[in-house]
């Protein structure tokens, strides 16, 4: 199994050279340019709706996923997200320090700044 593992992370590893194909280097994700605590003041825990985005992801061990998730709630201070995780097929935790990128599905758009996103979808 640690083998297969490795080999799967390889294989993620390879294909995250590849990113600039699918998403050009003019349209790359910035670096947030205000610390959150200056942006709009908004309620701890948040409901969000209509927000279905395709991301990549990379894990606490280092490993990148593709996802498409359905985010229900998003918990500013800490940066949470909870969704609804299609790969995985249940609710999952992600933290947007963790995203490397991130569309939404629904319309194709690149999301750059992805508290701005989820402040404008607040249900």
């Amino acid at each position: 199994m640690a083998n297969s593992r490795a080999e799967a992370s390889r294989r993620i590893l390879a294909a995250e050279k590849n990113l600039y194909k699918v998403f050009p280097q003019n349209k790359t994700i910035k670096p947030q340019s205000e610390p959150r605590s200056s942006k709009k003041k908004v309620k701890e825990k948040l409901s969000v709706r209509d927000a279905e985005i395709e991301i990549y992801y990379e894990d606490a061990k280092g490993d990148i996923t593709q996802r498409e998730i359905r985010v229900m709630t998003y918990i500013v201070r800490t940066g949470r997200i909870t969704a609804w995780c299609h790969l995985r097929n249940g609710l999952r935790t992600f933290y947007i320090d963790r995203i490397i990128s991130a569309v939404d599905m629904n319309t194709g758009e690149i999301i750059n700044d992805i508290d701005l996103y989820l402040a404008d979808h607040i249900g």
